[in-house]
């Protein structure tokens, strides 16, 4: 199997999916052109602020600072950028590889680990997880940190239909921290392009 998100395998892109929006863990039998699908993810509610990256170069650091949010540790996106990148520019794979597999010191001074599964559909740095792990995760309520080929999000639900190659995605609904974007949005059908993909594990 290949990546996850791209989500992965093939992409159903389907006309007419309209949001269920802010319902969690798992909802089935949602009637598709492709046939029933199943909805997992996080209660969008929960995720909210989602806070605005601070330059047009951020996006992911914004990220992995709203993903952190919500397991309650309060890690500033500038920290992330100068512990991580030393100042602000756009990020690789090997960044973003760096940036989730870390140990860190947040506001209050205590220190944590961050470790993650993740594809990477980029550089082909590392190949852990598929659309079944991303199925699983969001079920168990922990969001994806995601990357299409020039923006970073954190996505917090997922509408999948089954396929040959195992559940594909046919609607997503992701925490944009673009200024100029809505903080809960549904991506485009060329956006669902995953080319990296993260479940992120806080210790």
């Amino acid at each position: 199997m290949t990546l996850m998100i791209r989500l992965v395998f093939l992409i159903v892109v389907m006309a007419g999916i309209t949001a269920r929006s802010a319902h969690a863990a798992e909802l089935c039998n949602i009637p598709t052109p492709a046939g029933p699908g199943c909805e997992v993810g996080i209660r969008t509610a929960n995720f909210l602020p989602v806070q605005k990256q601070m330059s047009q170069v951020t996006c992911w650091a914004a990220s992995f600072s709203n993903l952190l949010l919500y397991s309650n540790v309060h890690l500033p996106e500038p920290v992330i950028v100068a512990q991580v990148a030393g100042q602000p520019r756009l990020a690789d794979p090997m960044i973003l590889n760096a940036m989730l597999n870390r140990s860190y010191v947040d506001a209050t001074g205590k220190s944590f680990q961050v470790s993650a599964r993740a594809t990477d559909n980029f550089f082909n740095t590392v190949r852990q997880i598929n659309n079944a792990d991303i199925y699983a995760a969001l079920k168990a309520d922990i969001p994806i940190f995601y990357s299409d080929d020039h923006h970073s999000m954190v996505v917090l639900q997922v509408l999948f239909v089954p396929s040959p190659a195992g559940p594909a995605p046919v609607d997503v609904v992701a925490a944009d921290p673009d200024p100029n974007a809505p903080s809960i949005r549904h991506l485009a059908p060329n956006e669902i392009q995953g080319m990296y993909a993260a479940i992120v594990s806080v210790q």
